[in-house]
């Protein structure tokens, strides 16, 4: 048992959590939704409005009396074998689905009718004198069949269990203002008189056969009707989006009987974007923002907006590129990712030659610049050179040949068609990937003129988009390749292979 006047308790973190005794601790929330293995829980004598049982599908025992509860969902708790729910501003609960319940106490709520036709396994039940009728055909352990008032009255059952001997019951006759009991028959049209005493005890232990017990009532009502205050019934809670209602329900605090019903609307909540997430960062064309999560649900919000930085455009440090021109968006890209530089004093020579030193060492960048151990065998490639390591490695993997066996010629241009030559081997060599179908060079007027060693790789780098013909529907095979071919050249490798 907890001690008095703990006001709240988290159990959430206790999963395994099967016996809880929280009786008497003027709590007044629980939120057992993570201790779904709880078979037994005391919780009676609180400060409670709701209580949800919706995760705990195991629970054998819920004693939740005098507390707050206006309702009750024990829709996921059909294996409950005791109940008392007594001391609470009830007005209906539905036990039709708990085959298992063996006691059922629901005194001093303003429950006044009980459903319990199903329940065949129950040895007792308490109720105070508000019942009209009560059906206990059912129930084998109780030697009642019906219990029902005829007249100005109320009926009811107190059970009660001797750990030794049983269950005891006694039946209950209350008579409404300005009626007289006149006592228990066992037919309803009172005739068969039983007693006159307004209570029938049945002590434990004792073999009756069950039958009906009417209670007559003489007289009728001259009360008038005193009202209580409101309470809600039927809530469906309200969501950020839709909204929520119920009824308000004001009941006779003398009779109990119902006096009025008014269906209420709860406005929707609306969002509480209190809950901070993560924080993105701007791009260069995306706005930056900070998530911003619902309290009460899934929704999201971006706050915090910081405008997109914009592009930084490379190309602008150069004053010989043109941000107009067609290759504009591959010179940016080649200098934001190192692939290639300027000559110095701000100019890039967008259309200077490309030797085949330079279209070496990009291809050399490209691979991330794999480490180099021995120098390469052409005489004319000196080992302090800038582009040695790039010529070492490009003809270790196959990727360069030289003009002859021994001559390499890294400052002479690079044609087009050798520069494909360099590029297929790079791609189908180096980096072992399957070339696609080649394109059909007999479209270019001087397709005769590619050199028989680069028409694979001429119709490969077309095929891919890497080359194109010029508008007068040639190729150029033997032309140089300037420096913004090559930029197209590696932005196209970069990003494809």
């Amino acid at each position: 048992m907890l001690p008095q006047s703990l006001g709240k308790i988290d159990v959430t973190h206790l999963e395994n959590l099967q016996n809880f005794f929280c009786n008497k601790a003027e709590l007044t929330e629980l939120d057992i939704s993570n201790n779904s293995y709880l078979k037994y829980l005391d919780c009676e004598g609180n400060q409670f409005t709701s209580l949800d049982l919706s995760n705990n599908t195991i629970l054998l025992r819920l004693y939740c009396g005098n507390n707050q509860l206006t309702s009750l969902d024990l829709s996921n708790n059909t294996g409950l074998n005791r109940l008392r729910c007594n001391g609470n501003p009830l007005h209906e609960i539905d036990v039709t689905p708990i085959l298992t319940l063996w006691e059922l106490d629901v005194r001093d709520t303003y429950i006044t009718s009980l459903d319990l036709s199903t329940n065949l396994a129950l040895f007792g039940v308490s109720i105070d004198p508000v019942l009209k009728e009560l059906d206990l055909t059912a129930t084998e352990d109780i030697p009642v069949n019906l219990l029902a008032a005829v007249g100005n009255g109320f009926v009811g059952i107190t059970s009660t269990e001797d750990s030794e001997s049983g269950w005891s019951h006694v039946l209950t006759a209350a008579a409404g203002e300005g009626a007289k009991f006149t006592g228990w028959y066992s037919d309803k049209e009172c005739t068969k008189l039983i007693t006159t005493n307004e209570t029938v005890t049945f002590k434990a232990g004792e073999e009756l056969k069950a039958q009906d017990y009417y209670a007559k009532f003489e007289g009728e009502t001259v009360h008038e009707h005193t009202p209580g205050a409101p309470v809600r019934e039927k809530e469906v809670p309200a969501t950020c989006t839709k909204d929520g209602s119920y009824d308000e329900v004001v009941y006779c605090t003398v009779c109990k009987a119902e006096i009025s019903r008014v269906s209420k609307t709860i406005p929707a909540l609306g969002h509480d974007f209190s809950v901070k997430g993560e924080t993105v960062a701007p791009t260069e064309t995306e706005e930056g923002y900070t998530v911003y999560q619902c309290s009460r649900c899934d929704a999201t919000e971006h706050r915090d907006i910081v405008p997109a930085i914009g592009h930084k455009c490379a190309s602008k440090d150069f004053s010989d590129l043109n941000p107009a021109q067609w290759y504009h968006p591959y010179t940016d890209y080649v200098l934001d990712n190192g692939l290639m530089i300027g000559v110095g004093g701000g100019k890039f020579a967008p259309n200077g030659k490309v030797t085949r030193a330079q279209l070496v060492t990009t291809l050399y960048r490209l691979a991330g610049e794999p480490k180099v151990t021995e120098l390469s065998t052409f005489t004319d490639v000196r080992e302090n050179q800038w582009y040695a390591k790039a010529v070492a490695w490009a003809q270790d993997v196959g990727v360069a040949k030289g003009i002859t066996d021994t001559i390499f010629r890294p400052d002479a241009p690079v044609t087009r068609e050798q520069a494909a030559t360099f590029l297929y081997r790079y791609i189908t060599g180096y980096l072992k990937q399957e070339p696609v179908k080649g394109a059909d060079l007999t479209v270019y007027k001087d397709a005769d003129k590619i050199s028989d060693y680069a028409k694979d790789a001429i119709a490969w780098a077309t095929a891919e988009g890497i080359f194109e013909g010029f508008e007068d529907s040639t190729m150029r095979p033997t032309g140089t390749l300037v420096r913004v071919q090559l930029a197209k050249v590696l932005t196209v490798l970069d990003q494809k292979f």
